[in-house]
């Protein structure tokens, strides 16, 4: 069953893309034609990515859904049916982020889920997330960040325990936040980023740390008609903009993987296969520039320069930004990004988007967002999958505020700085570690910890 699963894994994405190159050659924009007219390629590439993103989420939440039917909840062995499909439901979902990545964080994302088995409850909002199925369930309004974890199996000595997670109405999860099954979080409840949840908590308590710990909150007061209950006109808008965001990405890769294509084909005819060969890594490197380029281009054009601000979850600005955070992803990470983390050309990009990055910077992670607000001094290090978060979205609100990395100092690996925070020259933190909003660590001293503390 193993191998059957990593074989209908393997084959999906190119079982989805049939349905587009149908589509593209019934209407007469075939190869032949590509070659002949940059406008068949331009109009081919969104129809393409369109009918694929449709086909390939019906395809990976009917298989989760299917197999996620063999997983009981309680105690059973670990070789048993339950494993096996909570390996293969999570191993299809995986493999599908990068591919479905726009649409996560969108309005598309609850009938998916829906489809997949899940119980989600209206105006509720998910980013990636890892444990998605049906023994998760998210009530009205709620909402969780990037990279949560939903942990409804555990295994020790050979045994399997499965538990249903419940998340209460108008709660947040931060990023990276973990909930171990038989998790019921109660309304108004709030868990922090890189946080565990309490396996039981009371309506409006907030909790930080690992272990948790509550903390003391008020809860911003906002307009709901922007933020929870928004009217059709704003409806609307967002779902266009999603569409543009869920098809922009896409298109344009396809558009420069079509474009490589063609030009490797012609100096294959014209000059042989060899020199085709000794080309190829120049024009792939030609293509991943493009894409760097078209990413800024799309950044200025967009949003401008990002500033310190309070914004709505309901805003165009919010979804502007999703469009440059899908683009990041989906174009320029994939085409370059994700082999150039630490190096120059990480350094060169970043500069280009508006951040201040000084000489000599390792930045090994993608997690930067709001480029204009982050001033990376020189020598500094951003270790691998570390954020800098200048951005916190609890209560509905997108509140911006700037972060800065002093001469030489270090972010440990998956650590976190949130908004207004500032590292002296020099200091250390370290990995999985939480800089909460507004600290200011002092220069040459070396803190650890969520939250960070004197190490």
């Amino acid at each position: 069953m193993f191998a059957v699963g990593l074989g209908v894994e393997s084959c999906l994405s190119l079982v989805a893309m049939l349905p587009g190159l149908v589509l593209v050659m019934s209407l007469g924009l075939g190869a032949g034609a590509l070659r002949g007219s940059l406008s068949a390629l331009l109009l081919s590439a969104p129809l393409v990515a369109a009918s694929f993103l449709l086909a390939y989420a019906l395809a990976v939440a009917l298989l989760v859904r299917a197999a996620q039917r063999l997983v009981r909840p309680g105690w059973q062995g670990d070789d048993g049916a339950s494993r096996w499909a909570l390996w293969f439901s999570e191993s299809i979902i995986d493999s599908s982020k990068l591919a479905l990545f726009p649409l996560y964080m969108s309005l598309y994302m609850r009938p998916w889920l829906r489809l997949l088995g899940m119980r989600v409850g209206k105006r509720s909002e998910l980013s990636i997330a890892v444990g998605l199925g049906r023994h998760v369930s998210l009530a009205d309004t709620s909402f969780a960040a990037d990279d949560v974890t939903f942990a409804t199996a555990r295994s020790r000595g050979g045994w399997l325990h499965v538990a249903p997670i419940s998340v209460g109405r108008r709660t947040f999860l931060g990023n990276s936040a973990i909930l171990a099954g038989a998790t019921v979080l109660g309304d108004d409840s709030l868990v922090g980023v890189l946080s565990s949840a309490p396996t039981a908590s009371r309506d409006g308590t907030s909790w930080f740390g690992s272990p948790p710990l509550e903390l003391p909150r008020v809860a911003d007061r906002c307009d709901p008609s922007r933020t929870t209950d928004p009217g059709l006109r704003l409806l609307a808008g967002r779902a266009a903009t999603e569409l543009v965001r869920l098809l922009l990405p896409g298109s344009l890769s396809l558009i420069l993987a079509s474009l490589v294509y063609l030009t490797l084909e012609r100096i294959c005819g014209a000059c042989g296969p060899w020199l085709m060969a000794a080309a190829a890594p120049l024009v792939i490197a030609a293509a991943g520039l493009c894409a760097l380029g078209l990413t800024v281009v799309a950044k200025w054009l967009l949003i401008g320069r990002y500033r310190p601000c309070v914004r709505p979850f309901w805003s165009f600005f919010v979804w502007r930004d999703e469009i440059i955070n899908s683009c990041q992803e989906q174009l320029a990470g994939v085409w370059m990004l994700n082999f150039a983390l630490a190096t120059p050309l990480m350094s060169a990009y970043l500069r280009a988007m508006g951040a201040r990055v000084g000489p000599d910077v390792w930045c090994e992670t993608l997690a930067v967002t709001e480029f204009d607000l982050v001033d990376f001094g020189a020598g500094c290090a951003v270790n691998r999958r570390a954020h800098i978060e200048t951005h916190l979205v609890h209560d509905r609100l997108m509140r911006l505020g700037p972060t800065r990395l002093g001469p030489g100092s270090t972010l440990g690996p998956s650590s976190a700085v949130l908004p207004d925070t500032t590292l002296g020259a020099g200091c250390c933190v370290g990995g999985r570690s939480v800089v909460m909003r507004g600290e200011q660590l002092p220069p040459r001293t070396r803190w650890h910890g969520a939250p960070v503390v004197v190490a």
